[in-house]
This record gives C-alpha cells, sequence and structure tokens, in this order.
C-alpha cells in the first residue's frame, strides 16, 4: 500500500528530483545569477543549448561537404577508366 504524504513532502521530492535531473543548469545558473530562480536558469540553458545545437549542425553540414569532395575525388581518378559523363557528379 501507497503511503500517503503530505502536501509539503510530495513538493520537496519533486524539487528533489528536479534538481537531480538539472545540476548542470543548477551549477551556471548559480554562478550566473546569484539566488535567481529555477526557471530562468532553465531558460539560460535552453538557450545555450540551440546554440550548440546550430553549431553541430553547421559542423556536420561541413563534414558532410568534405566527405562528399574526397569521395567525388577518389570516384574520377579510379584507375585509368573512360569516364563516362553524367555518371559522376563533379
Amino acid at each position: 500500500m501507497k503511503k500517503r504524504k503530505m502536501i509539503g513532502e510530495e513538493e520537496e521530492e519533486d524539487d528533489r528530483r528536479r534538481r537531480r535531473r538539472s545540476k548542470e543548469e543548477e551549477i551556471v545558473g548559480r554562478s550566473t545569477f546569484g539566488g535567481a530562480n529555477r526557471r530562468r536558469k532553465i531558460v539560460w540553458k535552453k538557450k545555450r543549448s540551440v546554440a550548440r545545437r546550430r553549431r553541430e549542425e553547421e559542423e556536420k553540414k561541413w563534414r558532410r561537404s568534405v566527405e562528399g569532395r574526397r569521395k567525388r575525388k577518389k570516384e574520377n581518378h579510379v584507375g585509368d577508366e573512360i569516364q563516362h559523363p553524367g555518371t559522376y557528379t563533379c
């Protein structure tokens, strides 16, 4: 049988769970805006992760384009075979 909790206890446990989940943003928040509320900390972290996501996407695009170029270069110099126009994308 589940033990009934008082309202205060439940909130406290919720708070503890939230704290465990967002350690990073808590530390960041504390150093950034003293005793600011958790909501602002989360917003701050979200903004940061959006920037990080954009950076990673750019990097991925760049890497993909480089890999594509390398692959095409290799394909264009396969032995001394006759290159059929339209077979390889340059």
